[in-house]
């Protein structure tokens, strides 16, 4: 035995030796790492030992296959720093780590980048193939299609909050193309189809007129008229009252202001006689009517803006024709020159016209009919409907009581928020049938109006084709003691079309 071999090792606790599998890898490792030499740039290693030859698509990188087999081939005479710039990701080339922590680090920074740039007459030494620059763009395309879903997410939620922002240029809140609810998928369009089918079979399918037929002297309505000025004041004249009691405000303005009698505007309010009134006198036209003081103020108001506005539009379709410039006014790039005349020839005979919004878009209609006074997205969206023939679903208070009921958006949400979500869930063919379906059930039916009340006779003999989809819970009262079994016809209140003051 000799010496060495009786000296004493000194103590190592199991928690500072390796394992021996461990050593091993870490020796294997290290000899490993002896072969390779770093690159510049963090573009990776290269093996000492053996140069890069030709290069062989990864499918792992997404990189597009070179076909000219020499593009990367090492020149004659070269050292091994000329090839910094170069991207080879065989085996015997760079070595790279596209793990998700370590993307980013190993993206080129912007020398790197530039020198991806350089033509071949402006590189010093290696003159890199310009077929690099295509393969540094499929790189970059790669790592901007990995953004999580979640992100992409969040980025519409923040978009859908920073346009619901109420504003100068959108005073409600509106979210053009976007719900301000992306999370709540409901409605979906078998929801549309199956409520639109069983209303349908009740009431009668409701259907677009393909001609708006000519304006009514007996009834306001809601825009089934073709002057848009018309439409917007009538639906004005419907906001916050029945039907009976707009139609009796709409009969006190024709008796008092009188109708254009022949040629353009006929059968109309002479809406320029209402302007030039008092608003005193507008106001007793329409004492009948609900809210005159209110609406007569509107109305006033609104005609001073119209007539402004078709001055405007005359001076500058007239300087048009003058100078051949097309003029600057709203919509003015789509009309033919016979509408432009028309519009002139309007102006001046005095006859008032918003008849320059037919034929916009949906979108840009809203934004025109919102900015006068007194005008919401509830009458401007029937006057699109209705008047525009174009499509939009118009949410009034029955509107929003049943699609509430039916949990097509979230409990608390406003008309407003209703229109912007409904406007995004229901299919363009279903806004017209749908709006008018539920308008007349929501007026008819017992279970379904504003004020019923479950448990009541009227309440049990009633029946309902959507029973089995709503949820009135929070929106009916229940009758108790004396009276349960007794129907409430003759002492409910008048249901109104319109109960929101923002309209």
């Amino acid at each position: 035995m000799t010496t060495r071999s009786l000296r004493k090792r000194p103590a190592e606790s199991s928690a500072s030796r390796p394992p021996a599998k461990k050593r091993q890898a870490q020796a294997v490792s290290q000899a490993e790492d002896d072969q390779w030499e770093e690159l510049p740039h963090n573009l990776g290693r290269v093996r000492t030992s053996k140069l890069p030859t030709k290069p062989e698509p990864t499918q792992d990188l997404g990189i597009a296959k070179i076909e000219d087999e020499g593009a990367n081939e090492l020149k004659a005479g070269e050292d091994l720093s000329d090839l910094k710039h170069e991207t080879d990701t065989t085996e015997t080339g760079i070595v790279q780590d596209f793990d998700v922590k370590s993307r980013r680090t190993l993206r080129p920074r912007r020398s790197t980048v530039q020198s991806y740039l350089e033509s071949e007459d402006e590189s010093p030494k290696t003159k890199a193939p310009a077929r690099s620059l295509p393969r540094l763009a499929t790189k970059k395309r790669t790592i901007k299609q990995e953004i999580k879903e979640e992100d992409v997410d969040f980025a519409i939620e923040k978009k859908t909050r920073t346009a619901s922002k109420k504003t100068k240029d959108n005073p409600y809140g509106l979210t053009p193309g976007i719900t301000p609810f992306p999370e709540w998928a409901a409605p979906s369009v078998a929801d549309c189809k199956a409520v639109y089918s069983q209303l349908g079979k009740l009431h009668g399918y409701a259907k677009a007129p393909d001609k708006i037929p000519a304006p009514s002297l007996e009834v306001s309505g809601c825009g089934e008229v073709p002057a848009v000025l018309d439409a917007m004041i009538r639906t004005r004249l419907s906001a916050h009252t029945s039907a009976a009691n707009s139609n009796a405000a709409f009969k006190g303005l024709v008796t008092k202001f009188g109708v254009i009698g022949e040629g353009l505007g006929q059968g109309s309010v002479d809406w320029d006689k209402v302007r030039v009134a008092p608003v005193e006198d507008i106001v007793a036209a329409i004492k009948h009517g609900g809210l005159a003081q209110t609406k007569g103020r509107d109305i006033k108001n609104i005609l001073g803006i119209v007539h402004e506005e078709n001055k405007v539009r005359r001076d500058a379709f007239v300087a048009e024709k003058k100078t051949g410039t097309v003029a600057e006014v709203i919509g003015a790039k789509e009309k033919t020159q016979g509408q432009k005349d028309l519009e002139i020839l309007k102006a001046e005979k005095g006859l008032l016209s918003l008849d320059h919004i037919h034929g916009m878009h949906p979108e840009d209609a809203m934004r025109e009919l919102i900015k006068f006074p007194g005008i919401g997205v509830k009458t401007a969206s029937c006057v699109i409907l209705f008047c525009l023939q174009q499509p939009s679903f118009a949410v009034d208070t029955h509107v929003h009581r049943l699609t509430g009921w039916l949990k097509w958006m979230p409990p608390k949400a406003t008309r407003d928020q209703a229109f912007s979500h409904l406007e995004v869930r229901v299919p363009d063919d279903l806004k017209y049938g749908l709006h008018k379906l539920f308008v007349q059930h929501g007026r008819s039916c017992v279970r379904c109006r504003a004020n019923t009340t479950e448990g009541t006779e009227e309440w049990n003999e009633a029946e309902c084709p959507i029973e089995e989809l709503v949820d009135r819970l929070g929106k009916r009262k229940k009758a108790t003691g004396k009276s349960a079994g007794k129907s409430t016809i003759g002492k409910r209140r008048k249901i109104k079309d319109e109960d929101d003051p923002s309209d």
